[in-house]
C-alpha cells in the first residue's frame, strides 16, 4: 500500500516537472518571438507553432462529411486559420534565427510532406471558403456520387494508407509509379467535376480540384488534362437520370435520334397535309369540271326549248294563211 502511494506521488511529481518544462519552453518561445531572438530549443519551439492546428486537423478527420462532400464550412475555416497561423509562426522563428538553423526548424513541417501546396490553395484565398459556404448543401447532396469516384478509381493495388480506400484528409495513396498515381488522381478529379457539374452547376464544379488535392498528398505534383476555366455546362434535358451532360455520348445520341425522329415525323405530317391538300385541289377541279358539264347541258336544253318555240311559231303562221 505504501509502495503504491509512493509510486503515485513520484508519477504526479514527474508529470508536474514535465508540465513546468513545457510551460517554460512556451514562455521562452513567446519571449523570443517578442524580442526577436532565436529560441534556444528550435525543435520544440517550431512544433509548438502547430498546437492549435493539431486540434483542428483532428476535427477535419473526424467530420461526418469529407472536404469534398459538404463538410461544415466553420470546421474548414477553423482549420485554415490554424494552418496559416502555424506556418506564419514557423516563418517568424526562421526570420529570427541564422540560415544554418533553418533546417532544424523545418523538421516541424515533416507532417506536411506533399500537402503544403494543396493546403495553401485551399486556405490562402478567402473567396474559396466563401464559395464553398454558398454551395455546401449541394456538395453534400452530391456526396454519394463523389464518394463513388474514389471507390471506382482506387484499385486494390493502390489503396489509401492503412489499406483502406476511405480517403479522408491529407491521405496517402500507395502506388509503384508516379504516372499511375497521376492518372488515378486525374480520373478522380474529372469524375468529381462531372458529378458536381450535373448536381450543382459550373461554379461549384470549379471548386472540385481545390477540394480534392488537399485530400490526397502529392496530388499537386501531377499535371492535369482538363482546363479549370473551360467547364462544360450540362444540357437541361430529361433522361434516365433526370439531367444530361453534354459529354454523355448516350445522351447526345439519344438527342440526335429524337431530333431526327421529330424531323421525319414532321416531314411525314407535312407530306401528308401536302398530299391531302393536293388531293382536295384535284377533287375541287373535278367538281368544277362537272359543274361546267352541267352548265353545257343546261345550255343545250335551252337551245332545244328555243327550237320548239320556233316550230310552234311556224305552225301558227301556216294556220293563219289557210284562213
Amino acid at each position: 500500500m505504501l509502495e503504491t502511494d509512493r509510486t503515485k506521488r513520484c508519477f504526479s511529481a514527474r508529470q508536474w516537472v514535465q508540465m513546468m518544462m513545457f510551460l517554460g519552453l512556451l514562455v521562452s518561445l513567446v519571449v523570443s518571438l517578442t524580442t526577436g531572438s532565436c529560441p534556444s530549443d528550435l525543435t520544440i519551439s517550431a512544433h509548438a507553432c502547430f498546437t492549435t492546428y493539431s486540434v483542428s486537423f483532428q476535427s477535419m478527420q473526424s467530420s461526418p462529411q469529407k472536404l469534398c462532400c459538404g463538410m461544415d464550412v466553420e470546421t474548414i475555416r477553423a482549420f485554415c486559420r490554424a494552418y496559416i497561423d502555424g506556418m506564419s509562426c514557423v516563418d517568424r522563428i526562421k526570420s529570427q534565427c541564422p540560415t544554418e538553423k533553418h533546417r532544424t526548424i523545418e523538421k516541424a513541417l515533416v507532417n506536411f510532406d506533399g500537402a503544403t501546396e494543396g493546403l495553401n490553395a485551399l486556405c490562402s484565398d478567402d473567396t474559396i471558403i466563401e464559395d464553398y459556404a454558398m454551395h455546401q448543401s449541394c456538395l453534400k447532396l452530391a456526396g454519394p456520387g463523389t464518394e463513388y469516384c474514389f471507390t471506382r478509381y482506387l484499385s486494390e493495388s493502390s489503396r489509401a494508407e492503412y489499406g483502406s480506400s476511405n480517403i479522408r484528409f491529407l491521405s496517402k495513396i500507395r502506388m509503384e509509379e508516379m504516372g499511375e498515381f497521376c492518372r488515378t488522381v486525374n480520373d478522380i478529379i474529372s469524375c468529381v467535376r462531372s458529378n458536381v457539374l450535373r448536381a450543382c452547376g459550373r461554379q461549384t464544379a470549379g471548386l472540385a480540384a481545390t477540394l480534392i488535392k488537399p485530400m490526397i498528398r502529392h496530388s499537386t505534383e501531377c499535371e492535369y488534362t482538363w482546363d479549370s476555366t473551360n467547364v462544360r455546362k450540362p444540357v437541361e434535358r430529361s433522361s434516365h437520370n433526370g439531367f444530361v451532360s453534354i459529354n454523355d455520348p448516350h445522351a447526345v445520341d439519344s438527342n440526335k435520334r429524337n431530333s431526327i425522329g421529330g424531323s421525319s415525323s414532321s416531314s411525314s405530317s407535312s407530306s401528308s397535309s401536302s398530299s391531302s391538300s393536293s388531293s382536295s385541289e384535284m377533287h375541287g377541279h373535278d367538281h368544277d369540271d362537272d359543274d361546267d358539264d352541267n352548265d353545257d347541258d343546261d345550255d343545250d336544253d335551252d337551245d332545244d326549248d328555243d327550237d320548239d318555240d320556233d316550230d310552234d311559231d311556224h305552225c301558227h303562221d301556216r294556220d293563219t294563211l289557210r284562213e
